[in-house]
């Protein structure tokens, strides 16, 4: 695999919103975070986390969050890009390019089930500019849209909120982390998480990929459907082609490679 760039997170209804985040409070006071600690999933050396929640007691806790997103039927989406591939909607680089695919199946899920919602995101790093430069791009992305699709049902603004503030925001870091990890290889830390973050994602007749999961490019990692996330059948147009599909890399069982 080539160095990725990955986005992600959930989509909840407004409702849920004050219930799942009082919820998620209180799984962290039940193991002892100090307040106003956040949580993540590679906490750096400067997180209560790293030090105060390991092993056991750091994976029954990142389970109770996911529990917490189930209880509140938030569904998950994670997009993915090989750096070293063309980007998917020819962007400018891959970081924009993930997060327009990232609306593409935002907007998909909420025109499905006829609603409309608002995107709210993690400030992005560099300064002021930078950020005002992102958001702008966003707001492109929101009226224009993508080659497949144009944005109807997502509010013409994106949202920012410092990472600290929002407990929200930590649980889409552990989504987004977690199944990067699981993507790349990483099985030692990943794999108990991601079995109980897995049958969160969006889905469509059975299958993930394309809707909940989009990897690029399709070619090297859509195997990785059936593999890592169950899909039975890729699905094109109105054809269901059985997985693995043996014209494109990763036919054989992914463990072999």
């Amino acid at each position: 695999m080539g160095p990725m760039v990955a986005v992600g997170g959930f989509v909840v209804d407004a409702n849920s919103i004050r219930p799942l985040e009082d919820k998620i409070e209180e799984v962290c006071s039940k193991y002892n975070f100090p307040n106003g600690e956040v949580f993540k999933w590679s906490p750096g050396p400067e997180h209560w986390m790293r030090k105060n929640l390991v092993e056991e007691n750091r994976k029954e806790f990142l389970i109770e969050i996911i529990s917490a997103l189930s209880r509140f039927e938030c569904k998950l989406v994670f997009i993915a890009e090989d750096c070293n591939c063309f980007p998917a909607c020819k962007s400018t680089n891959h970081e924009l390019d993930a997060v327009k695919l990232l609306i593409e199946r935002v907007e998909w899920y909420l025109s499905k089930n006829n609603c409309f919602g608002l995107i709210i995101c993690d400030r992005p790093r560099g300064n002021y500019k930078q950020e005002e430069s992102f958001l702008l791009d966003c707001l492109c992305t929101l009226k224009t849209g993508t080659d497949y699709i144009i944005p109807q049902h997502i509010a013409m603004s994106v949202l920012t909120s410092p990472f600290r503030l929002s407990r929200l925001l930590q649980a889409a870091d552990i989504i987004t982390s977690c199944t990067l990890a699981y993507v790349c290889g990483e099985k030692r830390y990943s794999k108990a998480i991601f079995e109980h973050l897995s049958p969160l994602f969006i889905r469509e007749n059975g299958r993930t990929g394309g809707v909940g999961v989009k990897l690029h490019p399709f070619q090297k990692y859509g195997n990785f459907y059936h593999w890592l996330f169950g899909d039975s059948h890729y699905v094109k147009g109105t054809t269901g082609y059985p997985m693995p599909l043996p014209n494109i890399a990763f036919s054989e069982n992914i463990e072999t490679y």
